[in-house]
């Protein structure tokens, strides 16, 4: 497929069409890379570590139960401001009161979980609508370009997360210098303050309407969908040809 396209796209290098083409193309090959993979697995099934498995699905119940928890953190602190409780703010003051560095740990889970969550959403918007380039992270398979446009995800991302963590845990980070900053002040700038109504808060409701959408989105291709390409080679060939003949 890239030996008969290597003349389709000639002297139209920056066209949208073919940085479409170019992504598509990326994630296929990448699909099958991935499914090369699984088959060496099987065939070395005892070279592999049994404790690998086991770490990955106890790594997947543990995200599962952090996502869970800061959408109803989202829910009592940021829409129903705290009228049914703190519930996660109250869980960081006690391990504040037992050992200070236990509330700062927990703290910082669920804010570094936010960060690799927005990395996780490049990849699959990258891979669902081919809009922008595709970088996942491999181990010792990562090009250094892929490394630095992630790095690039955080650093943009990460004054946001942090204001995110200033709302949505504003009774235990009240009276902080990063509460003072995004509680108190930019919240209230002129122009943003709409955007943070207490009424209607527009930036907090897209983000909890976009996690609830692709919370439902997996759950529903764990048990109904099987795991399918992009686009499958065979399909990608075929209107390949097709718009050659045309």
């Amino acid at each position: 497929m890239g030996k008969e396209t290597q003349g389709k796209f000639k002297g139209a290098r920056n066209s949208m069409k073919m940085r479409r083409f170019a992504n598509k193309y990326r994630k296929m090959v990448l699909d099958l890379e991935d499914e090369v993979a699984l088959v060496n697995l099987c065939y070395k099934r005892n070279d592999i570590n049994p404790l690998i498995p086991w770490g990955q699905l106890i790594l997947g119940i543990i995200s599962a139960v952090l996502s869970i928890s800061w959408m109803v953190q989202l829910i009592l602190e940021v829409f129903l401001q705290g009228l049914l409780g703190p519930y996660l703010s109250d869980v960081f003051q006690k391990l504040t009161a037992a050992f200070p560095l236990f509330g700062v740990v927990a703290y910082g889970i669920f804010a570094f979980y936010l960060l690799a969550c927005v990395v996780k959403g490049s990849i699959k918007f990258a891979g669902r609508f081919f809009l922008i380039s595709i970088h996942p992270l491999k181990a010792n398979g990562t090009l250094m370009n892929s490394f630095l446009f992630n790095v690039g995800i955080l650093l943009i991302c990460s004054v946001s997360c942090t204001q995110l963590c200033a709302t949505a845990f504003a009774q235990y980070a009240h009276g902080s210098a990063i509460s003072q900053l995004f509680v108190s002040q930019i919240q209230y700038l002129r122009g943003l303050s709409y955007f943070y109504s207490v009424d209607i808060p527009v930036f907090y409701s897209l983000l909890f309407i976009i996690g609830m959408i692709q919370m439902v989105y997996s759950l529903v291709c764990i048990f109904f969908c099987a795991k399918q390409q992009a686009e499958t080679v065979a399909d990608a060939m075929a209107e390949l040809r097709r718009e050659q003949r045309a």
